[in-house]
């Protein structure tokens, strides 16, 4: 028997595009998916790596995530989460 034990990051995004004729239904839908699976057991950078190329590859800037998890980390040493 193979148990199925993963950890996984997905991102799903559907926009609709309407040109000037569609009345009822879109001419066109675009779909967007992303994912990472992880092992459950994997090292922590492991989650870390795969956690900010995930949020990269979804669109987020580099300084943005980065001026984030500077801010978190910050704030969680002087309280407690």
């Amino acid at each position: 028997m193979k148990l199925n034990n993963s950890v996984k990051y997905v991102y799903n995004k559907e926009t609709a595009k309407w040109s000037r004729y569609d009345d009822i239904f879109p001419s066109e839908i675009e779909r967007i998916n992303k994912e990472i699976t992880l092992e459950p057991k994997a090292p922590l950078h492991e989650y870390m790596n795969s956690f900010y190329k995930f949020l990269i590859e979804i669109g987020f800037e580099k300084n943005d995530i980065e001026r984030e998890l500077a801010e978190l980390l910050s704030t969680s040493t002087s309280s407690k989460l």
